[in-house]
């Protein structure tokens, strides 16, 4: 990412070759918000620490700000805002209510074995997305 000139290149070709750009982890390590202007990028996952206090949240100690901002910086540029760690209906429900309509977590599904993905892939694989009042579809 030091060479945004180069980046820009690559990241165009993979663009024109059909490839979705999601920044991982945003909000975290390297996340620059000058990325979101200068590249492609067709998603944003919001980090799992962020999420981690949404539930319970007790003012100036929780991230209910940073998600809400994050959610809505992303509804604003016409980008997907996908949620990473979400594991309860509470937090689920935050994130309806500031219009995410992605999410991936432990709510969503488990980690499975080999085995059990071959099961899930051969049945059909549960939605991550997030549907107001039916929780996922």
């Amino acid at each position: 990412m030091q060479d945004t000139q180069a980046t820009t290149i690559v990241l165009g070709a993979l663009k024109r070759l059909g490839v979705l750009l999601v920044v991982d982890d945003f909000g975290t390590g390297y996340s620059n918000l000058s990325h979101l202007k200068r590249f492609q990028i067709d998603a944003l996952k919001i980090d799992q620490s962020f999420m981690r206090n949404i539930e319970h949240a007790i003012p100036g100690q929780d991230d209910t700000g940073i998600v809400a901002a994050i959610v809505s910086m992303g509804k604003n540029l016409d980008q997907c805002v996908i949620a990473e760690g979400v594991e309860t209906r509470e937090q689920l429900a935050f994130l309806q209510k500031q219009g995410c309509t992605h999410g991936q977590g432990y709510y969503f599904c488990p980690p499975v074995t080999d085995a059990e993905l071959v099961k899930l892939l051969n049945n059909g694989l549960p939605s991550t997305r997030l549907h107001v009042g039916s929780g996922i579809g």
